[in-house]
């Protein structure tokens, strides 16, 4: 079963290629800010469908060569992801067949420019919208359950308290990764704290078990400072 879906993943991956190395315009989108004219970008858009193809036959190569008994898996796995996207590239490359020619008009060659003619506006449309997600990701994590649970345990602990000064508060740049399906998750989170007196790190991992969050792991660490104290074990400040 996971054989057949590898293949079936890694042709599709292939198929891609091809297209993209088809259609290398279609690399950079027309709302982006490079133009898909522009020779060098069209290279660019040719490379990445090589990429595609390789791993795309190096994935369902190696799959199928993995049920073949005492074959080196590797070797026939990277020999058929290079030679079927040198034989795929030479088909790809061919001239389709010439047009009737009706008429014969001289056009000079206009040159294409790298970036659009509106690509400044468009870089700034561009990083906004990447400012804002970045900034609603960051909004989410720090305002979940699992957040608030690890911020308020590690806020009432004395060695925080006596090393920051208070009140202690959660900076905002909180990092990491919650994942929750239903009434249970994992979470793996690290979160900024201030006070008064200086700045710390808490590392915080926690299970959501039946619709609640237990805490299993919560460290500090203190700016300037490499080692991280358990604040579950005591309040001793002991690392």
């Amino acid at each position: 079963m996971a054989t057949g879906i590898t293949v079936v993943i890694g042709a599709v991956v292939a198929v891609i290629g091809a297209w993209l190395y088809k259609n290398p315009a279609k690399f950079a989108p027309r709302w982006g800010i490079l133009n898909p004219q522009n020779p060098r970008v069209q290279a660019v858009g040719r490379v990445y469908g090589l990429f595609f193809i390789f791993f795309g036959l190096l994935a369902s190569g190696t799959a199928v060569w993995n049920l073949v008994p005492r074959v080196p898996v590797t070797i026939m796995g990277l020999a058929t992801g290079g030679l079927g996207t040198w034989l795929l590239r030479k088909y790809l490359s061919r001239s389709p067949a010439p047009a009737v020619q009706v008429a014969s008009v001289t056009v000079p060659d206009e040159k294409q420019p790298l970036l659009t003619r509106n690509w400044k506006k468009r870089l700034v449309v561009t990083a906004i919208v990447v400012a804002a997600l970045a900034i609603t990701i960051i909004t989410a994590l720090g305002s979940s359950d699992s957040t608030r649970i690890a911020f308020a345990t590690a806020q009432s602990k004395a060695v925080i308290k006596g090393r920051l000064g208070e009140p202690v508060k959660r900076g905002f740049f909180t990092s990491g990764s919650i994942e929750f399906s239903g009434s249970t998750g994992h979470a793996d989170l690290e979160i900024p704290l201030r006070g008064p007196k200086g700045k710390a790190t808490v590392y915080a991992q926690e299970t959501k078990t039946g619709g609640v969050w237990k805490i299993n792991a919560l460290q500090v660490s203190f700016d300037g400072e490499d080692q991280r104290i358990d604040l579950l074990d005591s309040d001793s400040g002991q690392p």
